[in-house]
């Protein structure tokens, strides 16, 4: 009863190791594809009217760090307001058709009634004036929410090879844990095999060399046996001796 209490409280530690060990492989693969994949400039997924934004430079911080991720969210150029950062795709010359993330200083309607956002970097020291192309409302991609700091180290993680190799050891690490006690277990029951199959050559060695001193100890006796029994010739001999002398 004891051990098959045992038995039980194993296999649920097992499975809740199985489970929380998988899981944590799950997040840190999708995370790792997330990743991947908005990882290039101008590249936004969005799931559900939220995005993942890669923000290489230093322009915003202390707000954004530089190598950072950061949440946004998909807004109507009406949505924004003065102070709010915003994600949208430059016009500047020097990094046209990627995507920057700035905080809006001015907001106005163009000629042709479109909005256009004034924009400028928190970063004071490399962000001295407001951005010399105005961010175009139709260009807009989104509004800054928080900044992602477990994807954020993710990102910098595996923007090496080092990165990928200690990613890649956790997980193996983690597969290690889950399966260790199987294979602990596999491997005495091999051993506690090899055991029993041991005890059981012994025990038939054991038996075989006791009938073979049986049958041994069997045959003395009966050479023994046949040594003691007169055979005819001493038969005949004994009644000579016993019969009576005719001449006397």
């Amino acid at each position: 009863m004891k051990e098959q209490v045992k038995i039980k409280a194993r296999k649920i530690r097992l499975i809740v190791f199985s489970v929380i060990g998988y899981s944590i492989i799950l997040i840190l693969l999708a995370s790792a594809v997330f990743v991947l994949v908005s990882h290039s400039d101008g590249n936004v997924p969005f799931i559900g009217g939220y995005g993942l934004l890669w923000v290489k430079t230093g322009s915003m911080e202390p707000v954004i760090p530089e190598r950072s991720y950061i949440l946004i969210e998909r807004s109507e150029p009406e949505d924004v307001g003065l102070n709010d950062v915003i994600a949208f795709v430059s016009d500047d010359p020097a990094i046209e058709g990627q995507t920057n993330v700035h905080r809006v200083v001015g907001k106005t309607v163009n000629e042709q009634g479109i909005i256009e956002f004034t924009t400028r970097g928190d970063n004071s020291l490399t962000n001295f004036d407001d951005d010399d192309y105005p961010a175009s409302g139709e260009k807009l991609v989104g509004k800054y929410i928080k900044t992602l700091s477990f994807l954020s180290v993710m990102g910098r993680t595996l923007s090496n090879t080092v990165g990928i190799f200690v990613l890649i050891v956790v997980i193996l690490s983690i597969l290690m844990i889950i399966y260790l006690p199987d294979m602990t277990r596999i491997v005495k029951q091999a051993e506690e095999i090899k055991k029993n199959k041991k005890k059981e050559i012994d025990e038939l060695v054991r038996l075989e060399v006791e009938r073979l001193k049986a049958e041994a100890e069997n045959k003395q006796e009966d050479t023994a046996k046949d040594s003691q029994t007169p055979g005819p010739a001493d038969k005949n001999e004994a009644d000579e001796e016993q019969r009576p002398d005719s001449d006397e």
